[in-house]
Order: structure tokens, then sequence, then C-alpha cells
């Protein structure tokens, strides 16, 4: 095997691990039942809720590594990623919100219109379906590594040009470029 195909087994591998002990999460015991309720209504069981958000964040960490290690992604393109997929995440949080307001509210009894905060929050915990919160994460993580790598650079740059050597240093290497 090349070095390229060894290192690529190895990440799928590791990511695929990952999964499956995220996954795993579900079968977690103990006197986790109900742990998620309120006036606001009664959610799932936790293990199987905390294994759904995981497995999101683990799904959606393999193509964010490859945007924030490869050499071919500039840092204002990870910038420009991050922001757009914050941008998604706050455009789901907002379309919670509406369904709150146009549906929830209207047929929620007057006891219940108190626990509005929290009745949102826990549609958005329990979401498991549209991973709003790992977006939000993964899109903050990205966005951050364009800022710090284009800091770097910068820098690098400020200090090559009062050094006088143009010449630029070789690319470091990417555990996930080839």
């Amino acid at each position: 095997m090349t070095g390229s195909l060894t290192r690529t087994v190895a990440i799928m591998g590791t990511w695929s691990t990952c999964l499956y002990g995220a996954l795993a999460i579900s079968k977690w015991q103990g006197d986790l039942d109900h742990a998620v309720c309120g006036p606001w209504g009664c959610g799932p069981r936790l293990p199987p809720l905390m294994a759904c958000h995981a497995a999101w964040l683990v799904l959606l960490a393999l193509p964010a590594g490859f945007i924030v290690s490869s050499r071919h992604v500039s840092p204002a393109m990870r910038r420009m990623i991050g922001g757009s997929l914050v941008g998604v995440a706050w455009i789901m949080f907002a379309g919670f919100f509406a369904w709150h307001l146009l549906v929830w509210w209207p047929q929620a009894a007057d006891f219940q219109r108190d626990y509005f905060w929290q009745r949102y929050a826990f549609t958005v915990a329990t979401a498991i379906d549209v991973p709003a919160a790992e977006l939000l994460l993964i899109g903050l993580a990205i966005w951050i590594a364009g800022r710090v790598t284009g800091r770097r650079s910068t820098i690098e740059h400020a200090a090559r040009e009062s050094t006088g050597d143009e010449a630029s240093p070789p690319p470091s290497p990417s555990p996930f470029s080839s």
C-alpha cells in the first residue's frame, strides 16, 4: 500500500470506529428515561438522544477535517464555508422559532406559554433529524480554523518580507492530503 492509501484507510477506520462508538452511547444503562421532561413536554430516553447528536458530530467531522487540513482550501474559503454552515444553522434555529410561533403557540394552554423558551430549547435538543446544533459547532470550528490559519500565514508572510526572504517555505503536510 502506498502512504496516501494507508493514511486514507487509517482515517476511515478511525472515523468508522468513532461513529460506531457514538451510536453505542444509545445502549447505556441507567436511570436515564425521560430525563428531558417538564411542562413543555417529555422527550426520548437520554442515551439514544445523545447517541444521535454524537453521531451527527462524528459524521460531519470527517468533511470538516478535510476542509481544515487541505492545502487546497484557502483560509478565506475556510471562513466562507464555516460562516455558511453557521448561517444554515441559524436559519434552522429560526425555522424552529417560526414553527413555535405559528403552530405551537396558538394551540398551547396558557400555563404552557410561560415555558416558551424551555419548549424551544426542548425542540432544538430533541430535533435529531435536523443537525442544527451540530452544524453550528462544526461551522464555528471551520471558521475559527480559517481565522487562525489566515493570521498565521499573514504573520509568516510579514516575517519573510522583513527578512527579505521571498521564497515561500514548503507547505506542511496534512494528514488528510495525498
